[in-house]
Parts: C-alpha cells; sequence; structure tokens
C-alpha cells in the first residue's frame, strides 16, 4: 500500500499558552499541517528537523520573545515566513518586530484563526511566485551560459528576456534582479540596468495610475471610519519595511505616544503615506534617516515627514510647494505621480497639506480631520 504524502504547508506557531496552541491547532489544520511548541527553543529546534514553511510566534514568552526568535529565523531560515502575535499595547514589539524579525505581518491576541489562515494564504501565493522567479532565473542563467559572448547569442538573449517581459511583472522583476547578482558582460549589464530602471518605471506608474483611476470613480462613494493612529503607523511600516531596509534608511517616530483618531479610508490613508515618504526617499541618502512626526491641532491629526535633505533644488521645492497649496487639479510635469495620488486622497478626506523646505531637509505635513 503506497504511503501518500501530505501536500499541505507546514506551519509552526509557538506560544506558552496551552489553550492558544489547541486553538490554532484545530482551527487551521484542514488547511495546514500545523506543528505547535509551548517555548521559542522548542522551536527552533523543530525547523532543524522539518522543512516548515511559516512560523507564526507569541511576542510574551519566557526565555526568548517572539521577536528574539523571529530574528534567529530570519537569519538562518530567510525564506520562511514569518508573522508575530502581540497584544495591543506592544507598539515597540511591533516596530522591532518589522526591523529586527523582518516579519510579514502580525496579529492582535485573542488571536482570530480566520484572519491568520487569510494573511498565511496570501503570504504563501507570494512566496510561491518567488519560487517560480528562481526556477525561471535557473533556466535563464543555463541558457547565459550558452550563450556568453558572442553577437549572435546576445540577439537570442534578448529575445528570450523580450519573451519574459510578457509574462507577470514579478517574474521579470526576478529574472532582472537575477542578472544584477550574477557577472555577465558590460553589455549585457547595461541591457539590465535599463530593463531594471524601466520595469520599476512601469510597475510604479501602472500601480499609480489604476489608484488615481479607482479614486476618482469611487470618488464620492469612499466609507470613512474612524482610525486609529496607532494601527494605520503598524501597518504602514510592514508595507514599507523592504523599501527602507534596502538603502538602510532609519524611520525615526517621534510626537505623540497617546492613540490618535482620524477620520479616513484605512487603505487610502495608507497609500497617501506610502506616496509622501516614498518621495522623501528620493530626498535621503543611503543609510540616512527620515522623520515622521505624529500630533494634533486644530482639531485636526497630522502626520508630519522630513526627508534627508539631499537632491533638492529651489525649482522643484516651489513646484511642490505650490502644487499642494492649490485646490486647482493641475498636472506638474516636475511632480512625480506619487505626490499627485497623494493630494487626490488628501483631497477626498478634506484634509490639507502643508510643504516647507530649508537646507537641511524638506517637511510635508499631512493633515486629517480628527474623529475625537
Amino acid at each position: 500500500m503506497k504511503t501518500i504524502e501530505t501536500t499541505k504547508p507546514k506551519v509552526l506557531y509557538v506560544d506558552d499558552s496551552m489553550e492558544y496552541l489547541v486553538l490554532f491547532s484545530a482551527a487551521l489544520k484542514k488547511d495546514y499541517e500545523i506543528f505547535t511548541t509551548d517555548s521559542a527553543k522548542k522551536g527552533l529546534d523543530i525547523l532543524e528537523k522539518e522543512n516548515i514553511q511559516v512560523v507564526i510566534a507569541d511576542q510574551r514568552m519566557p526565555v526568548m520573545t517572539g521577536i528574539e526568535m523571529l530574528e534567529k529565523v530570519a537569519n538562518k531560515y530567510p525564506d520562511i515566513l514569518r508573522f508575530m502575535i502581540s497584544g495591543f499595547t506592544d507598539f515597540k514589539a511591533t516596530v522591532d518586530g518589522v526591523n529586527k524579525g523582518q516579519i510579514q505581518g502580525y496579529f492582535h491576541k485573542p488571536i482570530e484563526p480566520e484572519e491568520i489562515r487569510i494573511a498565511v494564504r496570501k503570504a504563501l501565493e507570494i512566496a510561491n511566485l518567488k519560487k517560480r522567479n528562481q526556477e525561471i532565473l535557473k533556466e535563464l542563467e543555463l541558457i547565459n551560459i550558452v550563450l556568453k559572448n558572442s553577437d549572435r547569442n546576445k540577439t537570442v538573449f534578448l529575445q528570450i528576456l523580450s519573451k519574459e517581459l510578457n509574462k507577470p511583472l514579478d517574474e521579470v522583476r526576478g529574472t532582472v534582479q537575477a542578472f544584477k547578482n550574477n557577472p555577465i558582460s558590460e553589455d549585457l549589464k547595461n541591457l539590465v540596468n535599463l530593463l531594471d530602471k524601466n520595469v520599476s518605471k512601469f510597475e510604479l506608474l501602472s500601480s499609480l495610475t489604476n489608484q488615481i483611476t479607482l479614486l476618482k470613480i469611487n470618488e464620492g462613494k469612499l466609507e470613512f471610519s474612524k482610525l486609529n493612529t496607532r494601527e494605520v503607523v503598524e501597518y504602514l511600516l510592514i508595507e514599507i519595511s523592504s523599501k527602507f531596509k534596502k538603502r538602510k534608511i532609519k524611520l525615526k517616530l517621534e510626537g505623540e505616544n497617546n492613540e490618535l483618531f482620524l477620520r479616513g479610508e484605512f487603505h487610502l490613508v495608507i497609500s497617501c503615506l506610502v506616496n509622501i515618504l516614498d518621495n522623501a526617499l528620493h530626498h535621503t541618502s543611503d543609510g540616512g534617516t527620515m522623520r515622521m512626526r505624529i500630533g494634533n491641532e486644530d482639531r485636526m491629526v497630522f502626520f508630519e515627514i522630513f526627508d534627508g535633505g539631499i537632491n533638492h533644488s529651489p525649482e522643484n521645492h516651489e513646484s511642490t510647494r505650490n502644487f499642494f497649496s492649490t485646490d486647482e487639479e493641475l498636472l506638474n510635469v516636475n511632480l512625480n505621480l506619487g505626490l499627485v495620488l497623494a493630494k487626490q486622497i488628501m483631497d477626498v478626506h478634506n484634509g490639507k497639506v502643508h510643504c516647507s523646505c530649508n537646507n537641511k531637509e524638506e517637511k510635508i505635513k499631512l493633515l486629517f480631520q480628527s474623529a475625537d
């Protein structure tokens, strides 16, 4: 009789609470092969023996915290997806989880199995796409070995790469990055760098254009709710972590430690902040520091973002300041599309944007209606 091997993804859940271990296993065993343990050390032992794809760890455990464990997992098993469970008051733990454990997401206690199920499924889908990218990479590496140093072979290589560009953008991105990390001829290096630059532009422009279009279509139909600034920042940190890590830029949080509440549509607020931070990244050197200050004034909740103060010109700053200070819908060619989207998001929220600059840094201040 043949043994039927499981095809379920393997998920490890680490928590010193037996109640949660039982609940988690019972709720998710239908979709995943579940491994549970009550300590971080035992969890690391399981990773030595099993091909685990997802690790979920509770932050507050004795001897070794969830962050400490996930940091070890990130260093030793970078391909394993990592999630953290923390209490609503563990704001610093969430920030550390992003910076040290490089987590893909976090959950609050008491845990909601369905929320975890959906998040893990989406993370695994992304991981499978990355795996497919690696397979394409290996195929192209073999092709490149055969085609190296021949004009005819370069033409064939271009045909192959052109064909790959018709596949999903994530596959193209994986292929281009792979070539950048391996020795290739100077001609091919120039080509790959050009493709990398234009794929990035296409991805960004396509995404921003779709967002602007959807925003215009749905204007007046948006449902605003009471948003907690702490939860907004927690989600934002996860959204931007990879970009900041890649360039070794630190984001310093300042201002109110207390929870503030604003009125808005959650995902649009996040998108607005992401685009302002993306713009600030262009004016911050690698290894530098950016700042974000949070507070309230005149029944408005504000997010104030300071960049690193490079690559500014009086003309560009004047264009940015004028763009945000007018109510007219002007598409300024000197501005990136992300700032255009940010302004439209602020307009539908009846918010305000203030922009100022000195010799050291540019500051963009977003003010949302308070929900208190």
